[in-house]
């Protein structure tokens, strides 16, 4: 992906009580832990990359020229009060505000309400994980009551896709770094198909028993998604008697971008009152460690895992957590 439109030059501005200024340039994802090794030409590829996202949730253009459509096929409005970091000066020194929300998929607890069938359910398939955070378990191939890994990502595919277009070696170490107990099975033919072109739902990417992960999979669970519920979100809305909308439910709803039902896109679009920051991602905050549990095949879970019995590392450039867990009770 290659974006000829150049970044602007950074601008600061002293307004006497504080000083506003634009970014120099979006970082990637996982910055500043680790770097993937982009030369400056690919930072700022990436970050043109994100910027013209943004522009085109401004201007409700798309790069060719044709309007921008949401929802339905109708046209989006022009943004006014969403802005770019990068074009538009602002107070930097403003602490950035998490926006957090329950990852387990809200749809599958609506349609499945008790356990342990809304687990299986949310474990059959990434597809049913659409909370910007997708899981894969790793059994035991001798007992299958017996998990040996659970590792979560919430990092989207888009920075993948362009890693590989421009550093493809560093797309193979990561999937051998991030799933250590795999890695002697994979080969670079398993994600690049011929011609170099990588494949986002190649086998090691793509299931939920592999017990291997490296990046989101399922289609709503993108970065470029996340930034239009972000830009949607800004517009304020009223209702038939002129109140401010403050129900996240409704506001979804009015400006047609997300599903309703979810926990994350109408949580984000309700607090969208803070400019982005300079590394626009997704992150797994916590685990609650009493949810993983000791259970029965067809039994509901009986109680949390012994405290020596679990282990949690995280990789935090990839945004990828791996929970191993040493033993799970038998029936």
């Amino acid at each position: 992906m290659h974006l000829s439109n150049p970044s602007p030059p950074p601008v600061s501005l002293n307004m006497g009580v504080f000083s506003v200024e634009t970014l120099s340039e979006f970082d990637p994802p996982g910055y500043p832990d680790v770097d993937d090794g982009l030369t400056p030409e690919q930072r700022l590829g990436w970050s043109q990359q994100i910027s013209a996202w943004m522009n085109m949730e401004i201007t409700a253009i798309q790069p060719d020229g044709t309007p921008l459509d949401g929802p339905s096929d109708i046209p989006r409005t022009p943004l006014t009060q969403f802005f770019n970091g990068t074009v538009t000066a602002f107070e930097t020194d403003q602490k950035p505000v998490s926006i957090t929300w329950i990852a387990f998929p809200n749809l599958v607890k609506v349609q499945n309400p008790h356990e342990p069938k809304r687990w299986i359910v949310a474990d059959s398939d990434r597809n049913r994980q659409d909370e910007y955070l997708e899981w894969s378990l790793l059994r035991d191939k001798s007992d299958a009551k017996r998990i040996i890994t659970v590792t979560y990502t919430c990092e989207g595919p888009e920075y993948w896709l362009y890693l590989a277009e421009n550093q493809p070696d560093k797309v193979t170490e990561l999937y051998k770094s991030l799933n250590p107990l795999l890695k002697n099975s994979m080969k670079p033919s398993d994600w690049f198909r011929p011609g170099g072109v990588y494949f986002p739902g190649n086998k090691w990417n793509n299931s939920t028993t592999s017990g291997a992960i490296a990046h989101l999979f399922q289609p709503n669970n993108t970065l470029s998604a996340e930034i239009d519920i972000a830009a949607q979100g800004t517009v304020i809305r009223k209702d038939g008697n002129g109140d401010i909308i403050t129900d996240k439910g409704k506001l979804i709803n009015c400006s047609a971008y997300g599903r309703a039902e979810r926990n994350s896109d109408p949580t984000v679009c309700l607090h969208l009152l803070f400019p982005l920051p300079s590394h626009v991602k997704s992150a797994l905050t916590r685990i609650r460690s009493e949810t993983p549990s000791t259970a029965s095949r067809g039994k509901a879970p009986t109680s949390p895992l012994p405290t020596p019995w679990r282990s949690t590392s995280t990789h935090s450039t990839r945004l990828t957590s791996s929970l191993t867990l040493k033993a799970l009770a038998k029936t």
